[in-house]
């Protein structure tokens, strides 16, 4: 969605933009409630969040605070919003691109065991 946000900023949607910046993380809860409240929740998503939640079990992608440039966006900040957007798109897409070269050395390590019990 964050392509799609760049992108529309690039065309000069402001529409579309806003509907797929909405899209990113936990910003659709920002449409309802105040920045803080989303700072708050975004919080107890973090790995040290010192209450002991299932997230604190896993290995959750970084949750994204992208409401200043969804502001930025509904005042006709297209070039501040796209400039603030291309560093959290290329870190995300970076965290994917690990997360996927992880995911497939663990499938390569399974595979033989896999194929051992067949």
């Amino acid at each position: 969605m964050l392509r799609a946000t760049l992108g529309s900023l690039k065309a000069g949607g402001k529409e579309a933009a806003l509907q797929s910046l909405v899209e990113v993380s936990n910003t659709w809860n920002a449409v309802f409630v105040s920045e803080e409240v989303v700072k708050q929740d975004n919080a107890r998503w973090a790995p040290d969040y010192p209450k002991l939640t299932w997230g604190a079990q896993s290995h959750l992608p970084p949750v994204l605070n992208v409401w200043p440039q969804y502001e930025l966006i509904k005042k006709g900040n297209f070039k501040q919003a796209s400039g603030d957007l291309q560093p959290v798109y290329e870190s995300e897409k970076a965290e994917l691109d690990k997360r996927l070269d992880e995911l497939s050395t663990l499938l390569e390590g399974l595979t033989p065991r896999v194929e051992a019990l067949q």
